[in-house]
């Protein structure tokens, strides 16, 4: 970042990058808050479009407060991009105009510094990779049905409950044609993120498929599962989700189960028992929470 700021001879510049749908700022130089620029609401925009933007400032950026003691003639957004996936973003203010020239030359070093920030994805980032969906962060469907056969075991063997929740979000496909699937992909983190924030030490959340996901929770009787969903219903429906167009509530439908109180011989009836429930919670008008019938 030193370098590329030097060479345009800028005062101020950030490195913004994505994870698991949020931003952080590993490296700025000439930023007085931080925070200023992560919780701009263009930054989303930026992001998407994956091109070079010269920003307005009138518009696009609070200036006061932003930057240290200059006032920017030029700020530009840099996308970052890693065959063409979207890393993040590198913002740059300047006194000075930049010319055509040197953003020629700023978009080879950009292509280079992409490259630098993928490969920097550790061998143990890669395993987790394997093991969780790559745009919630949850556990995928392979590994999360893996480690809930694992808890069945378990549960057998210490004759402790075991609870599933199996959810899903309410008319996702309006979401989608409303709004497009960047705005869809919004709403899945914010609720896997929710979901991750009402689970206990020790449960785990999967994404099943789609816009359903599965909760699991060890020990957890029928009470203790009805609690939690409850929970969960509730704060994905009081939580609002923020693009550049539009804010969007959703709600979700919950079937959830306990074993022992519910027989079965094996995870997979136990699974099929809880998507039964969330099929009967949706049959009853959705954003409900129902124990298998």
């Amino acid at each position: 970042l030193t370098y590329l700021l030097e060479f345009l001879k800028a005062e101020a510049g950030a490195i913004i990058l994505e994870r698991g749908g949020e931003f952080f700022i590993p490296s700025s130089l000439g930023i007085k808050d931080t925070n200023t620029i992560l919780s701009n609401p263009n930054l989303w925009k930026f992001f998407e479009k994956r091109e070079v933007q010269k920003l307005s400032l009138d518009k696009d950026l609070e200036i006061d407060g932003l930057l240290l003691s200059i006032i920017p003639k030029e700020v530009y957004s840099f996308p970052l991009l890693y065959k063409e996936v979207p890393l993040g973003l590198l913002v740059v203010g300047t006194t000075q105009e930049i010319s055509e020239r040197q953003l020629q030359t700023l978009e080879m070093c950009i292509q280079s510094l992409s490259i630098s920030l993928n490969n920097s994805i550790t061998y143990d980032q890669l395993q987790k990779l394997a093991a969780n969906d790559p745009l919630t962060g949850l556990y995928n469907r392979r590994f999360g049905l893996q480690r809930l056969s694992e808890e069945f075991s378990r549960s057998i063997r210490s004759q402790m409950p075991l609870g599933i929740l199996m959810f899903d979000i309410d008319h996702f496909k309006r979401v989608n044609d409303t709004y497009g699937h960047a705005a869809g992909d919004r709403v899945l983190i914010n609720v896997a993120k929710i979901a991750t924030m009402a689970a206990r030490k020790g449960d785990f959340v999967i994404r099943y498929g789609g816009e359903e996901f599965i909760m699991i929770l060890p020990g957890a009787g029928k009470k203790d599962c009805l609690f939690i969903g409850e929970r969960l219903r509730h704060m994905v429906e009081e939580s609002v989700v923020q693009t550049a167009e539009a804010q969007m509530k959703v709600t979700i439908s919950v079937g959830f189960v306990s074993y022992p109180e519910y027989a079965v011989d094996d995870e997979h009836a136990l699974t099929k028992a809880a998507d039964e429930a969330l099929y009967l919670a949706k049959e009853r008008g959705r954003n409900m929470v129902i124990y298998a019938p």
